[in-house]
């Protein structure tokens, strides 16, 4: 049973780890949430403050879309997702498959 708790434990505070990080990231602030979310009782402010954190979210995203390196680096992940996909197994080098990957994409 301690092995259960030990790991529950450790799952509690990777999800922690990354709300704090996701947090972070879009800039918004960890006390606010606790206070404005975890211990909020009406609903009507927690989805005042989820739509309040939704338009920072929004704004993050266009900020960052807006910046050349952030499109320089979106299109560099995005060639490597295609690069290493299930779908890019299906081509050859032969041109064999080709059918078949430009189906599944």
């Amino acid at each position: 049973m301690d092995g259960y708790y030990q790991e529950l434990n450790q799952l509690q505070q990777e999800n922690q780890d990354l709300l704090s990080q996701q947090l972070s990231y879009y800039g918004l602030d960890g006390e606010g949430y606790k206070r404005e979310y975890l211990s909020t009782t009406l609903d009507r402010k927690r989805e005042q403050y989820k739509n309040e954190c939704r338009l920072l979210i929004a704004r993050r995203i266009q900020a960052m879309e807006a910046d050349s390196l952030t499109k320089e680096m979106s299109g560099q992940v995005e060639r490597l997702c295609i690069k290493y996909s299930p779908a890019y197994a299906f081509r050859t080098t032969d041109g064999q498959n080709d059918d078949q990957y430009r189906q599944v994409q």
